[in-house]
C-alpha cells in the first residue's frame, strides 16, 4: 500500500514524513485511541518471526532514557514520538565542553545500563540514534533493533556477521563503521562490550567536533577501526582515563560494565583524577599486521556487498556515500567545480595547488586522486562520451586533455567559460562568456558557431547539457544580470526552437525520464518526455544541501547517465579562503589575526581598513576589517560581491553584484544603493584617485570609464551619480583587474594570452597605443603611490615590480625584477595584493598555516539515484 499524509496504518493516521531511517522510513503519525502522536517506522520487507519476538523483548524496556517502543506490525514499528535534535546534530555545532557534555553522559549511561541489566544491547549506537529534547532529556533511539534485525549468524560466514548487516543496509554507509567495535568490525560475535567502546567514541566526537575513526572509504574505516594508533591528546586531560578503558581494542580488557563510566564521571565532577590506565599496547592498538587488518576489513566489505547484491532487488541498492576525492590539496571555494564520466567511473574535480587550482581526475576503484599538468586555473571539467578526454575552461580559453594526462590541447578562445557539454556527434555546447549565447565548437578542432542568441530581456545562456540522442540541449538561460535567478531552457536541434522548461539552475537530464535542476541548495526532479522535449506532472525534492555557487548560479554537482550522483554538500564552501599577512620585500611578514577565508581583498587609501570578500551561506559576502580596533562589519547580506573599490576617503566602497554596480558606506551604516545598471553585466574595476572616475569592465573584453558626481558630498558619504559612459579601452582579449595610476593618466591591466596572463598599460584616454609590461607571464597589477613602481605577480604566486617612466603619452617600463620570493595565494583574476600609502608594505592573501597538507575535498556520491527518483515520484503522486 502507499503511505503518505492523509492515509492511516493500522489504527494509526500518518500526518507527514520525518525521514528515511536505515530500516526503511519513519512517519509523524498520530494514534487517535489514545491522543498521542507517535512515530512509525516502516520497513521495505515484512519481518521475520525472530525480529518480532526480539522486538517484543524490546518493548518490554522502560526507562526515561530510552525511547519507548510502543507497538509492532508486520512490517512497522510505533514508537514514541521524540521532538527535539539529535546529538549528532548538536555535535556539528561545535565542540562540547566537558561540563556541558557531563549531563548528556549520565543520562547517556542510565539508559544504556537498563537496557544491559535486560541482556540488550544496542550494536548501533552512534550520535544519530540519540535525542535530546527541548527540556534536555536524552532518549536513545532504535534499542536492540540492530540485534533483532539480524538473522540467526553462521560459523564462518562473514556475509552473516552484524557488522556487515550494518554496513548493507540501503542508506548511509559512512558513518555506522566509525563507531563499531573491533571485534564487530572484524565479524566477530559482540555484546555489551561493543556499546561501551561506542560510548567511548561517542565521548570523543563530543568533546572535540571530530571522528575519531573516519576513512575515505569504508574498507579504511575499519581498517582505522582495527588498527589506527589512538591519541587522546585532543580531550580534557580529567576524562582520558574514562576514554582510554573504552576504548581498548581487546574486549576482555575493555571496561566491563557502562555503569563504571557513572562513577569516573561523578568522580570528574567532584575534581577527583581517576587513576584508571590500560597495558600500552591496548591502549594504542595493537600494531601488527596492519595491512593484513586492512586485506581482512577490504574481503570483509566485499562479501557483505556480494551478499546483499546477491539476495536483494535491484530496486533497493540506493547508496549514499561520504567520501575523501583523494587529491593531495585543499578545495578551491571559488571554483569549486567536479564532474564525473558518463559511466560513472571516473570524477574530475577542481583542487588547490600551492595558492593556485588545477584539475585532479580520480577512478572511483582507486584510492587516490592525479593532478593533471598544464590545467592551471581550470574549471568547469566535463567528460566525452566515451570517458577518454576531459574538457575545461581555464581563464581566457576552453581545452580538452587525455584522462591519462599529456598537453592539454586549446579549442577555442572563451572568455568567461561557464560550463560546456560533449554531444554524440563530436562537438561540444559551451557557454564562451557571460553576455552571449551558446556555441558549437567541434572538438576535434574547427570554427566555433553560434547556437542560441540572447532575446532584448536576456543577459545570459550558461550551463549547457546535452541530450542524449542528439535531440538538443538544456540550459540556463538569465533575464538579469542576478544569475542567481533564471529559467531552465531547452533548444531543439530538429527545428533549432527554444522552450522554457521550469525555473531554476544547473540542469542535467537522467535516464529514468526526468530533469534535474537546482534551487537554492535543494536539487529538484521534474518528469521530462525526452521526444516531445516537454515536461510532465510537478517537481518533486530529490537532494538538500547541494553546494550552489552564488552570483553564478552554478551547483557543484554531476551525474553520470547511468544514474552516479556526485556533489559538494552547501557547508563545504563556507570558511575556505585565506588568511592575510603583512609582507615586506625583504621576505618578513605577519599575519593579521581573526581574519580567514578571504577571496580577494583592497586596503582602503588610509591605510587603516582593509576590504575582503568572505563565502558566507555559500554567497560572496562583502566585509570590512579595521585594524587598529580589529573588528568586523558586514557590508552586504543579500548580494553575492564579485569585484569592489574604495572611494579616495576611505569611506564608501563601489561594488559589482549580479551584473550590476552598487556604493555603500564603508561602515555599515547604509543599505548598498545600485547606481549603475546596463543590459551587459558590469564588472567594476577601479575608482581615481580623485574620485571623479569610474572604470568597469562589460562582457570582459573592453573597459569603460564614466564621470562620478557626488553633489557636492564626499564620496564617502553618498551614492553618486554616473555620468556618460565611455570606452576606455577594447582588446581582442579578456582583460581583467583594471587599476588607475594614482596621476588618473594610465589604466593597467592584465588579458588572457594564449600561453599565459600578461600585464599591460595603456593611456586614458586611449590612444591606441599598448604596453606590454610583463615578460613572463603576470597579473593583477598594483600601482605604486609614489608614482614610479607597477606591481603584479605570476602565476607560481611570486611578486614583481617594474619601474616605469612617462612623457608625453608615452609609457616606458622598464624590466621586471622580483620583488619577493614570499609567494601569494589566490588565481590570475583575485585582487590579493595591496599597498601600504608610503608604499613600504604589501597586504596580500596567504595560505592558511598547514593549508597545503589540508585533507582534499569531501563529496558526496549516491549510487542508483534512479532508484531514489522513482521512489520520491512514487511518494509525489507521480
Amino acid at each position: 500500500m502507499t503511505i503518505g499524509p492523509g492515509t492511516t496504518l493500522g489504527p494509526y493516521e500518518i500526518l507527514s514524513l520525518l525521514g528515511e531511517g536505515g530500516m526503511g522510513s519513519v512517519w509523524k503519525a498520530r494514534d487517535p485511541r489514545l491522543g498521542r502522536f507517535v512515530a512509525i517506522k516502516v520497513a521495505r520487507v515484512q519481518f521475520s518471526e525472530r525480529f518480532d519476538r526480539e522486538a517484543r523483548a524490546v518493548a518490554a524496556l522502560n526507562h526515561n532514557n530510552i525511547c519507548t517502543l510502543y507497538d509492532i506490525g508486520p512490517n512497522y514499528l510505533v514508537m514514541e514520538f521524540i521532538e527535539g535534535p539529535t546529538l549528532g546534530a548538536r555535535i556539528q555545532q561545535s565542540p562540547m565542553t566537558l561540563n556541558e557534555a557531563t549531563p548528556i553522559l549520565r543520562q547517556l549511561v542510565d539508559g544504556i545500563e537498563a537496557a544491559h541489566e535486560k541482556n540488550i544491547y544496542h550494536r548501533d549506537l552512534k550520535p544519530d540514534n540519540i535525542k535530546i529534547t527541548p527540556e534536555g532529556v536524552v532518549k536513545i533511539l532504535d534499542f536492540g533493533l540492530a540485534k533483532a534485525a539480524d538473522p540467526p549468524p553462521m560459523p564462518d560466514d562473514p556475509a552473516n556477521a552484524p557488522t556487515l548487516r550494518i554496513m548493507t543496509v540501503a542508506g548511509m554507509i559512512m558513518g555506522t563503521p566509525s563507531y563499531m567495535s573491533p571485534e564487530q568490525a572484524a565479524g566477530k560475535p559482540v555484546d555489551k562490550r561493543a556499546d561501551i567502546w561506542a560510548f567511548g567514541v561517542i565521548v570523543w566526537e563530543m568533546l572535540t567536533k571530530t571522528q575519531l575513526f573516519g576513512g575515505e572509504t569504508i574498507a579504511h574505516t575499519l581498517a582505522e577501526v582495527l588498527t589506527k594508533e589512538l591519541n587522546l591528546d585532543g580531550t580534557p586531560q580529567s576524562i582520558r582515563p574514562l576514554l582510554t578503558r573504552c576504548l581498548i581494542r581487546e574486549a576482555k580488557e575493555r571496561m566491563r560494565d557502562i555503569g563504571e563510566a557513572r562513577i569516573a564521571l561523578n568522580k570528574i565532577a567532584a575534581g577527583e583524577q581517576e587513576a584508571i590506565s590500560a597495558p600500552p599496547v591496548l591502549a594504542r592498538g595493537r600494531r601488527l599486521f596492519p595491512a593484513l587488518a586492512a586485506i581482512f576489513a577490504l574481503l570483509a566489505v566485499g562479501a557483505a556487498i556480494y551478499s546483499w547484491f546477491a539476495t536483494r532487488p535491484v530496486k533497493q541498492q540506493f547508496v549514499t556515500l561520504d567520501t575523501n576525492l583523494g587529491a593531495p590539496a585543499p578545495m578551491d571555494t571559488l571554483w569549486a567545480t567536479l564532474g564525473i564520466s558518463p559511466d560513472g567511473s571516473r570524477i574530475a574535480f577542481v583542487a588547490n595547488v600551492k595558492g593556485g587550482r588545477m584539475l585532479f581526475s580520480r577512478r572511483l576503484d582507486q584510492e587516490s586522486a592525479t593532478v593533471i599538468p598544464g590545467t592551471e586555473d581550470a574549471a568547469y571539467p566535463f567528460f566525452s562520451l566515451d570517458g577518454r578526454w576531459i574538457g575545461f575552461f581555464d581563464t581566457g580559453s576552453l581545452k580538452k586533455v587525455s584522462v591519462d594526462g599529456g598537453t592539454p590541447i586549446t579549442l577555442c578562445e572563451a572568455a568567461a567559460g561557464r560550463g560546456a557539454s560533449w554531444g554524440e556527434d563530436g562537438n561540444i555546447i559551451a557557454s564562451l562568456g557571460n553576455a552571449q549565447g551558446l556555441t558549437l565548437i567541434p572538438a576535434a578542432g574547427g570554427k566555433p558557431s553560434a547556437l542560441t542568441q540572447l532575446d532584448k530581456t536576456e543577459s545570459t545562456h550558461r550551463f549547457p547539457s546535452v541530450l542524449p540522442g542528439g535531440r538538443g540541449v538544456l540550459f540556463f538561460a538569465s533575464q538579469s544580470g542576478n544569475y542567481n535567478v533564471g529559467n531552465i531552457e531547452v533548444f531543439s536541434f530538429k527545428d533549432r526552437k527554444r522552450r522554457v522548461l521550469v525555473n531554476g539552475t544547473y540542469p542535467r537530464y537522467l535516464a529514468s525520464g526526468h530533469l534535474v535542476y537546482l534551487k537554492s541548495s535543494t536539487l529538484f526532479a521534474l518528469p521530462f518526455d525526452i521526444g516531445s522535449m516537454t515536461v510532465k506532472g510537478s517537481p518533486f525534492p530529490l537532494v538538500d544541501h547541494v553546494a550552489v555557487r552564488e552570483g553564478r548560479g552554478h551547483g557543484l554537482y554531476d551525474v553520470s547517465r547511468n544514474g552516479t550522483l556526485i556533489f559538494y554538500r552547501s557547508s563545504s564552501l563556507d570558511g575556505g579562503g585565506d588568511t592575510l599577512k603583512w609582507l615586506e620585500a625583504a621576505g618578513r611578514g605577519a599575519d593579521i589575526p581573526g581574519i580567514t577565508g578571504v577571496l580577494s581583498q583592497r586596503l582602503a587609501p588610509d591605510g587603516k581598513k582593509v576590504a575582503y570578500v568572505s563565502l558566507q551561506n555559500s554567497r560572496a559576502t562583502l566585509l570590512v576589517y579595521d585594524l587598529q580596533r580589529a573588528s568586523k562589519t558586514t557590508l552586504t547580506f543579500e548580494h553575492s560581491v564579485s569585484d569592489f573599490a574604495w572611494t579616495p576617503d576611505s569611506r564608501g566602497i563601489f561594488f559589482s553584484a549580479g551584473g550590476l554596480l552598487f556604493w555603500t558606506r564603508a561602515d555599515g551604516a547604509s543599505q548598498p544603493q545600485k547606481i549603475l545598471e546596463e543590459k551587459e553585466p558590469l564588472f567594476l574595476h577601479d575608482i581615481s584617485q580623485d574620485g571623479q572616475l569610474l572604470s568597469f569592465g562589460k562582457s570582459r573584453t573592453a573597459i569603460y570609464n564614466a564621470k562620478l558626481e557626488y553633489d557636492g558630498k564626499p564620496s564617502g558619504e553618498t551614492a553618486p551619480r554616473v555620468g556618460k559612459l565611455e570606452q576606455c579601452c577594447r582588446d581582442g582579449r579578456v582583460m581583467f583587474g583594471s587599476r588607475i595610476s594614482p596621476d588618473g593618466k594610465w589604466i593597467a591591466f592584465h588579458s588572457i594570452e594564449a600561453s599565459a596572463p600578461q600585464v599591460y598599460v595603456r593611456s586614458i584616454p586611449d590612444s591606441g597605443a599598448k604596453w606590454h609590461v610583463s615578460v613572463d607571464g603576470g597579473a593583477s597589477p598594483v600601482w605604486s603611490p609614489n608614482g614610479r613602481e607597477l606591481f603584479y605577480k605570476l602565476q607560481s604566486g611570486r611578486i614583481m615590480v617594474v619601474e616605469y617612466t612617462s612623457k608625453g603619452g608615452v609609457f616606458s617600463p622598464g624590466i621586471p625584477r622580483s620583488w619577493s620570493e614570499q609567494r601569494v595565494s589566490g588565481g590570475a583574476t583575485i585582487a590579493n595584493m595591496s599597498l601600504t600609502p608610503d608604499g613600504k608594505r604589501m597586504l596580500v592573501m596567504a595560505a592558511r598555516a598547514g593549508q597545503e597538507s589540508e585533507a582534499s575535498p569531501q563529496a558526496t556520491i549516491i549510487f542508483n539515484l534512479f532508484e531514489e527518483v522513482r521512489r520520491r515520484a512514487q511518494a509525489s503522486g507521480q
